[in-house]
């Protein structure tokens, strides 16, 4: 029996910079939480991205940042897309090395200057409080 494989070119850096640019919708975070959960390739292309990754994070983590706004799904799926990131070691060492300035969004309190990790932690202690607290 012949057991030709069919399939498609896909250009994963075209296909995260649209990502990164849409991630404020369920069905986005949907689909880039099936592409890491699923495809390895994307995966470790997006683990590359040590330089940008704030471009792909930052999204993720105004989802769980207006997390009143959002139903439970898509905190969810922003949740494990972080872990599944994190379990990453060099994830996790260049996500303290890349600089934010000026976090608008971050209403709390007046951030000028923060590491992503350290924005990390902060949402998600944050999102941490808010969920305890809705109990």
């Amino acid at each position: 029996a012949d057991q030709t494989v069919t399939g498609f070119k896909l250009e994963f850096a075209k296909l995260y910079k649209t990502l990164c640019l849409t991630l404020n919708d369920d069905q986005t975070t949907l689909l880039l939480y099936m592409l890491l959960h699923r495809n390895h390739y994307f995966k470790s292309f997006v683990l590359s991205r040590a330089l940008d990754l704030d471009q792909f994070v930052v999204p993720i983590l105004k989802i769980l940042y207006t997390s009143p706004d959002r139903n439970s799904h898509h905190i969810y799926m922003a949740l494990i897309i972080l872990l599944v990131l994190s379990e990453d070691n060099l994830f996790n060492e260049s996500v303290h090395d890349i600089t934010l300035k000026n976090i608008v969004w971050y209403t709390d309190r007046q951030l000028t200057e923060i590491s992503l990790g350290g924005l990390i932690v902060l949402v998600i202690i944050r999102t941490i409080q808010f969920n305890m607290s809705r109990a």
